[in-house]
């Protein structure tokens, strides 16, 4: 995600919420519930905005439509403010649980992901290759773990914060929390493969490098 994407990221799902809920509740006397109903649009649409931009069905664009949808019809049925706050992250469980039953029966999302991100050539026969490999696999599991376990971890962290902080501090707060555990499981992601490129190589295997181009 480049630096400009990411700050779009935080400003629709974190600022701009913030902002629209003290804003309501101080000018115009929103309830809690109201004033969240309305700011929930913001971060919605912003999802369906980045879903139509990448114009392509793929595995990723459903699940992220799943999403939105689930999201919607919570937030037009609930009318309890905690459910409303945690909304977003029962999606987000189910995806880390999603996440996490795909190892355990031998097909890693994150590996179908990467795959169907690769399409046909060099890219996928060696994401196939290194599926085959004792060690990418055991890689590809741990990392597949780390992003289901990162994704349930986030309910529960919410579920915590909706019950322990005020409205205004869960809506900016949530949102950042959760990006800097993906940035910490991106790091260790990184050190990891870089680990599993040295085992491979000390093996003598190569099909992991990037193509020579002639």
């Amino acid at each position: 995600m480049s630096r400009k994407a990411l700050f779009l990221d935080l400003a629709c799902n974190a600022l701009l919420p913030w902002l629209g809920y003290e804003f309501l509740q101080r000018h115009y006397g929103f309830s809690d519930f109201r004033a969240l109903l309305w700011v929930t649009v913001i971060p919605v649409f912003y999802g369906l905005f980045i879903l139509l931009q990448q114009r392509r069905a793929s595995l990723v664009a459903g699940l992220s439509l799943f999403s939105l949808a689930l999201s919607l019809v919570s937030a037009m049925l609930s009318h309890y403010v905690r459910m409303l706050q945690i909304r977003e992250s029962f999606c987000t469980a189910l995806f880390g649980s999603l996440f996490l039953f795909s190892v355990l029966v031998g097909k890693p999302l994150i590996w179908l992901m990467m795959r169907e991100q690769a399409g046909d050539g060099p890219q996928r026969q060696r994401l196939e290759l290194l599926m085959n490999n004792l060690h990418g696999r055991r890689f590809i599991n741990q990392l597949c773990c780390g992003v289901g376990a990162l994704m349930v971890g986030e309910f529960f962290l919410k579920w915590w914060m909706v019950n322990h902080l005020p409205i205004a501090t869960v809506l900016w707060l949530g949102p950042l929390v959760l990006k800097v555990l993906a940035v910490l499981l991106m790091v260790v992601a990184y050190l990891s493969a870089r680990r599993l490129r040295r085992t491979l190589a000390a093996g003598g295997i190569e099909y992991i490098r990037q193509p020579s181009s002639s």
